[in-house]
């Protein structure tokens, strides 16, 4: 029995003996044992960076995502508690107040809560230094733009005019090589079948000076919604023509014309473009014309509307067809409205005048078919006058003359009522015919 029992001491010692030195192992080669550990990329924090922006309009422009690569060195305890996602290399920005280029500021390491600063060594670092770009915040101002997209439709008969924006400019900031590339503002409306104005918010995109869309978090927009308007207006061809005063014998079916443009289109509110069915540039006397002629006319648009061709005046030939003319000398001269009185004698005896009819017809024109009445309703007084005169064209409807025609006249005392004018008789109404 006493022998049992020295072996089952015996066995306790040895668990003993084995679980001590398990412990030794263990706390040499895990508790207290040194090592060292490599940490590669750590993050960069920055503190003060708020504060450098609103005090001084500074921001970094290169060097935010820096990292750092570290070897630590302490028991292996301690560095088993760090890894690069709960160190990290931290900079203050408190003492940067300007711009430059490649700053060279000094990191702290903030160690994990539970490790102590003190019980890790760092043996080496990639840099002792995070290099910055700073750079100062500049405010640009830019125009605002829109633009119908692709898909976007207008009604057929309606054309879009320029947009209008509220604000019609705005301000951006950044540094000076982000706002460099920003060209301006750009508001994109899509809607189909448009056909009355558009005014509403809407968002906007930057775009670059070669029309590419700007997503950058370095730019900030003071204003990024504007009120747009997009007028929207009827439009219209209308047809361009010409009065014409029938005369000389000449009426407007013997008039061929040629308008150039034949037409303009207009656009304007729906009311006013409605009511417009042509354009009258002018008018033209058809007793001046005898050869092909061109007048030039200035196009007048109605008020409240735009003429969208561009086109400010036209050019219009004309010409007659279908009629001839001749000369012949005219005798029979008559006056009318003589005053009372006194006695009218035609000094000019014939007048050559300018007769235009039809082809039919003005080879049977004659100078018997051809008289100059002389109206004297606005004479009084002895003396001589010149008067124009009337040429009646008699037994022919489609002819007339070209050009005016006057003649001179003496008007002259009645001595007694019963004195006659051998040349000529006085007839009813004041009518006093002379010539043949």
């Amino acid at each position: 029995m006493n022998q049992n029992k020295s072996k089952s001491k015996a066995l306790i010692l040895l668990v003993s003996l084995f679980a001590s030195i398990c412990m030794w192992v263990y706390v040499v080669t895990t508790v207290n044992y040194l090592g060292e550990s490599e940490l590669r990329n750590i993050p960069v924090t920055f503190v003060g960076q708020e504060e450098m922006l609103s005090d001084y309009d500074l921001i970094i422009s290169e060097g935010a995502d820096s990292t750092v690569s570290l070897t630590l060195y302490g028991r292996r305890s301690v560095l088993a508690q760090i890894n690069k996602n709960n160190i990290t290399a931290q900079v203050d920005l408190s003492n940067v107040k300007r711009s430059g280029e490649n700053l060279a500021l000094s990191y702290e390491i903030i160690y994990p809560n539970g490790v102590d600063e003190d019980d890790v060594t760092v043996t080496n670092r990639d840099s002792y230094y995070v290099y910055l770009t700073v750079q100062q915040l500049e405010t640009k101002n830019i125009e605002v733009r829109g633009v119908l997209d692709v898909d976007c439709e207008v009604a057929e008969g309606y054309v879009a005019k320029a947009f209008a924006f509220q604000p019609e400019t705005i301000d951006i900031m950044g540094t000076s090589d982000k706002l460099a590339l920003v060209s301006h503002a750009l508001v994109t409306v899509n809607r189909t079948n448009i056909d009355k104005t558009i005014t509403d918010d809407y968002q906007v995109q930057l775009v670059t000076y070669e029309g590419e869309i700007i997503k950058d978090e370095d730019i900030t927009l003071m204003t990024d919604v504007v009120t747009a308007t997009l007028p929207i207006a009827k439009t219209k061809d209308v047809p361009l023509v010409i009065e014409v005063i029938e005369g000389g014998g000449a009426t407007g079916a013997n008039l061929i014309r040629n308008i150039e443009p034949a037409s303009v289109t207009i656009s304007g509110d729906a009311e006013i473009v409605d009511g417009v069915s042509q354009i009258i540039l002018g008018t033209i006397d058809l007793n001046t014309i005898t050869t092909t002629e061109t007048f030039e006319f200035p196009i007048t648009i109605p008020n409240d509307a735009e003429n969208l061709s561009g086109v400010e005046k036209a050019t219009v030939t004309v010409r007659l067809s279908g009629l001839e003319t001749k000369t012949v000398t005219a005798t029979q001269i008559e006056f009318i409205n003589a005053p009372d009185g006194y006695k009218p004698t035609a000094l000019t005896q014939s007048l050559s005048v300018v007769v235009r009819a039809s082809e039919s017809s003005i080879d049977s024109i004659t100078y018997k078919n051809v008289r100059l009445v002389a109206n004297l309703q606005d004479y009084s007084g002895a003396g001589r006058y010149e008067v124009p005169v009337k040429v009646y064209i008699d037994g022919y409807e489609d002819a007339g003359v070209l050009g005016e025609y006057s003649i001179i006249i003496n008007l002259s005392a009645v001595q007694s009522a019963g004195d006659d004018d051998k040349e000529g008789q006085s007839q009813p109404n004041g009518v006093v015919i002379v010539g043949n």
